[in-house]
């Protein structure tokens, strides 16, 4: 009886030593604070998850270092005023700049690659829009109000042309802008804005209305957008930059990464991300 007892206790012992060892063996997680609007990326539908749902997970799956993931609710314009402020801190699906390298260390691989950006008008619009929309056109059109959401880049070029024209654009900066722009959009409080047809695709899919809206190709935004994983410019940053990388730069990860995206755009848009997703990883 005695030695039953002695051996069962062997047994456990051993176990838990077992049980130790693997835990000691185990990376610990990276802690990280996602800062983001309201909005696509954080969409819990277990149906239909957006891209950038889809794309994160992939990634977060295959890190060999896991990730401990907070969310932290802010407008994009306070996003990356808030960066510098923590040493964990990340801003998904942005638009690389000079001026952003500054305080964040970006991916190398974008988490996502979008057709070109477009100008939304209503259908009955009582102004006339030219085909493509040139932004020249303002300086002798003071009356147009473009829609546009503070903090947000549209590009080197179109930030120029932005910047230009203060006069026409109306910056919106609270949580849930761009859905908030859309809405303006359809009270004719702004006569057009400037956002991704997916985006606005996805709000009338959500409001089970059909979309009213103009789209129009704009002249200077005919390249495809990247938005990469920006972290703080901190060791606590480029340490999450290189979990993220060293995932992105697994061959299968990039075939699903691929795939993704041949998914959610549908094959029409696909054809205009084709050779740019090809590019993408063709120089590791």
């Amino acid at each position: 009886m005695k030695l039953a007892v002695y051996v069962k206790l062997i047994v456990c012992l051993t176990a838990l030593s077992v049980a130790t060892s693997l835990r000691a063996q185990q990376p610990e997680a990276l802690p990280m604070v996602i800062l983001l609007e309201a909005g696509e990326f954080d969409i819990a539908d277990d149906e239909e998850p957006h891209l950038l749902n889809k794309m994160w997970g992939l990634i977060r799956q295959s890190t060999s270092q896991p990730l401990a993931v907070e969310q932290l609710q802010v407008s994009m314009s306070r996003s990356w005023k808030e960066l510098p402020k923590q040493q964990n801190a990340c801003i998904m699906n942005a638009l690389k700049s000079d001026e952003r390298q500054q305080i964040a260390h970006f991916s190398r691989y974008p988490l996502s690659v979008y057709p070109p950006i477009r100008l939304f008008h209503r259908a009955d619009s009582q102004m006339t829009f030219d085909k493509p929309f040139d932004f020249d056109v303002l300086s002798d059109r003071p009356e147009i109000t473009l829609g546009t959401v503070k903090g947000r880049s549209y590009g080197s070029l179109l930030n120029q042309k932005l910047a230009e024209h203060q006069l026409n654009v109306y910056q919106r900066s609270s949580i849930e802008s761009s859905t908030k722009l859309i809405e303006m959009l359809m009270a004719n409080r702004v006569d057009a804005i400037l956002d991704y047809s997916l985006s606005i695709d996805h709000f009338f899919q959500v409001m089970q209305t059909e979309n009213p809206l103009v789209a129009l190709p704009i002249v200077d935004a005919s390249e495809p957008m990247f938005g990469y994983i920006a972290c703080a410019k901190t060791p606590a940053g480029k340490q999450l930059i290189a979990a993220i990388d060293a995932s992105m730069s697994q061959e299968a990860v990039q075939q699903q990464y691929i795939d993704l995206h041949r998914q959610f755009f549908g094959e029409t848009e696909y054809q205009l991300l084709q050779s740019t997703l090809a590019q993408l990883f063709a120089a590791q």
